[in-house]
Formats: structure tokens, sequence, C-alpha cells
């Protein structure tokens, strides 16, 4: 409930996606304040407005801004960081520490390495160790109670909690984590990006010794370090490295202030910044060369596949799709993309696909049937005019029932395959 309230919100007004992408905009212009003022703090007036204007950058992507949940993390995350840094220490300001963290997580789960993060903080720099971390912990409790009486007011609410509970479990089972690394590495570096995120690394570890010296720099490298391994432990795309973003600022900023910069290093610490400069070129011009020569084309191990065509596929499905399905006919198809591409409704309370196969885990989504078969049902009650089926799965013999399957094919026929990133049957109403 927790991660959906800025869409609950976005919905009161007339058009909510402008809604969505102006709350956005006002998070964004907040937490560029309270990132300069806390780098103004560490660093000095110059340097904090140069991190608050890399900031703004890096999160000028319209992508962040219309649809990803962690901008709405952003003041939570840098309430901690102000607090870690910069409050005394006492009881109240642990039990806000497990609160932000608490609601955090509930919002982005994959966030979990923050709270050990900070765990580690206290038991590193508080006073009373076993005081601070109970007080952390009791507010990191209390969010999590709100929403089991949430639950528990609503029909079957525990089964359903318990449920969502499994399901986030099981999803560790899907990771890869060479193919997790190779794809950080490959959308990371691939622009400016991964210039501002390599950069600062490599100076502290040029610079370690100095820098290890500062309380404020330990705290601030624990607070990065915890929000880059939830990035690590679950990556499916490049609008996910916003996740490290407040903290890469004031990681930044903790360089120019507290690590003494000798002239005798000016030298290497130019090269530095330099040599990851060319990092997105090399990165780039490695790749193609890959491609263009065939390397490791008959490799089996995953981590070295790669597709010449795959890049321009789905969009030359839409522009087929668009010259076969008018403007009036309605579809179901597989992947959600091609609702969004072709501006059409959805017959299911399904939107990812990936949800179809668990619907029986899940058992909790509004007008949605707990079977594949039942859902189908549901779908095909609204008489879809085309199905675009992905191929690979309407071929397995478990995932469609013999039931759709036969259904499917007496009220359909196959009218093409349709060649996209992965190739989907599309059938004709009857």
């Amino acid at each position: 409930p927790v991660a959906f309230l800025p869409y609950a919100l976005a919905n009161i007004f007339e058009n909510e996606i402008l809604a969505i992408r102006i709350f956005g905009f006002i998070t964004i212009s907040f937490c560029t304040y309270l990132i300069f003022k806390q780098s103004s703090k560490i660093a000095n007036i110059f340097i904090a407005k140069i991190i608050a204007l890399t900031f703004v950058f890096l999160n000028s992507e319209m992508l962040f801004q219309a649809s990803g949940l962690t901008i709405f993390i952003y003041p939570f995350l840098l309430l901690i960081s102000n607090i870690l840094i910069f409050k005394k220490e006492n009881n109240l300001n642990h039990f806000i520490l497990g609160l932000c963290v608490s609601i955090i997580c509930l919002i982005r789960p994959n966030f979990y390495p923050l709270v050990f993060g900070i765990i580690l903080i206290l038991y590193l720099f508080s006073q009373n160790k076993i005081k601070g971390i109970s007080f952390y912990i009791a507010g990191g409790i209390l969010p999590v109670l709100i929403i089991i009486l949430f639950y528990l007011q609503v029909d079957n609410g525990i089964s359903i909690l318990g449920n969502l509970i499994l399901n986030f479990i099981a999803i560790g089972g899907y990771s890869d984590f060479s193919w997790t690394i190779r794809e950080i590495v490959r959308y990371l570096f691939d622009n400016i990006v991964g210039v501002i995120f390599l950069s600062p690394i490599l100076l502290v570890i040029l610079n370690f010794k100095e820098y290890i010296k500062n309380k404020q720099n330990l705290i601030i490298s624990i607070l990065f370090l915890s929000t880059l391994c939830s990035v690590i432990i679950v990556f499916t795309a490049n609008f996910q490295f916003n996740n490290f973003y407040p903290y890469l600022m004031i990681f930044i900023a903790s360089i120019f202030r507290n690590v003494k910069i000798k002239s005798s290093r000016i030298k290497s610490q130019i090269s530095i910044v330099l040599l990851c400069s060319t990092i997105p070129f090399l990165l780039s011009s490695t790749i193609a060369i890959i491609k263009n020569y065939n390397f490791f084309s008959d490799s089996k191990k995953k981590i070295f596949s790669y597709d010449l065509n795959r890049s321009d596929k789905n969009k030359d499905a839409i522009k087929s799709l668009e010259k076969i399905i008018n403007s009036k006919e309605t579809i179901y198809a597989y992947d959600n993309f091609f609702y969004l591409k072709l501006d059409k409704n959805l017959p299911s309370a399904i939107i990812h696909p990936s949800l179809l196969k668990r619907l029986k885990i899940l058992k909790n989504i509004n007008g949605a049937a707990d079977t594949i078969e039942g859902e189908f049902e549901n779908i095909f009650s609204k008489n879809p005019d085309w199905l675009i089926i992905r191929k690979d799965t309407f071929d397995e013999t478990d995932y469609y029932s013999k039931n759709i399957k036969m259904k499917i094919n007496n009220e359909y026929k196959l009218f093409s395959i349709v060649e996209a990133n992965k190739n989907h049957y599309l059938f004709k109403k009857k």
C-alpha cells in the first residue's frame, strides 16, 4: 500500500501522468536543496552547488519523474544521512532512523541492505550500542505493525500478506549474479553516469588512509555501499541506478573536504578522472567490436550471449502491427509494451506477464482470477479482436492448459508470427 501512495494521490487529478511528473519534479527539487545543504556542511558552497547541479542532471531522465518510485524515497534517505552525520545521538533520532528505513523498504524491498548498514553504523559509533539499536529496531517495527493492522481489515488479509512475503522471498531464486554484474557494467558505463560513479571511488581508494580517519566519511561510505547493494541484488534496468544517487552526491562531497589533496598527487588524481572519462567510449567500442566480429558467438555461457538485431525488433513489431490492427479493435497481449505502443486498453487486471505464473501464490490482485485458466476466462469474456501471445509460452506444454489452447484454436485463427525480441503468435478473431 505504501508504494502506491504517490500514484493514488496522482489519480485525484484529471491528468494522472502529468500529476505524477509534477510530484516527481517537486520531490527532486526539494531533495536537490537538501543535498546542497548537506554538501555545503561537508565541503564548501562552491562544491555544493556543483554537486546539486550534478544531482539534477542525473535525475533529468523523464523515466525517473514519470514512473520511478525511488524519487519518493529520496527525502527519507537524506533525512537518514542528516541524522547520522550532523545530529546529536539520542533515542528519538534512533527511532526516526528505524521509521525511515522501514518506510523505504516497504516502498522498495530491495533497499533492505540499508537496514544492516545502519545497524553497523550504530554498532561502530553509538555510545550505547544496545540501546541505540533497540530504539532503531522499534522504529522499524512500527510501520510494519501498521501494515499488518491494515491487512487485518481486509478479507483474507493475512493470507494475502503471507503470499506477498513468500513471493518476495522466491524472487531471489531467479537472480543470476554474474549476469547482473554484466548488465550493471553495460548500462552504468554506457554514458557519463559511469564516470561520475567510478571517479570518486577510485579517488577514495587513492587517498584511503586519509579518508578513513574521519568518522563522517565512514558513515557516508557505509550508506553509499548499502544503497549500491540494493541495485546489485535486484537489477532489472538502468533506471534503478538512482537508488544510490543521493548518497553518491554526499560521497563526492566528502572527498573534497575531508581528503587532503596533496600537490604531489594532483597529477595522479587528474589521471584517474581522465581514465574514467574514457571508459564509456572504450566499453561501447569493445561491444561493437565483439558484435562485428562475432566473438563468443559459439559460446553457450549466458554471460557472453548477445543478439545482433535485438535492439530494433520490438520497434519493427509495433510498426507492422499498427498497419494490421485498427484503432477501434481490441487486443490481448502477453507483453505489456504492446498496449502502451498501440494505445490499447488491457482486458485483464494482470499488467505484467510474469504475474500470470504466480497467480496461485499471490491471490491478491483485485479483479484477477487465481489461476491462468481462470484469468483467460476473464480475458475471453471481453472478446478481444486480436491475441498477441508469446510463441515460447504458447508452445510450452504446461504453461497454457489444453482448454485454453482449444478455445483459442476454436475462436481464433493464426494470422501471422510477429518477430520481436521474443516472437509472438498473432491470432485474429474468426
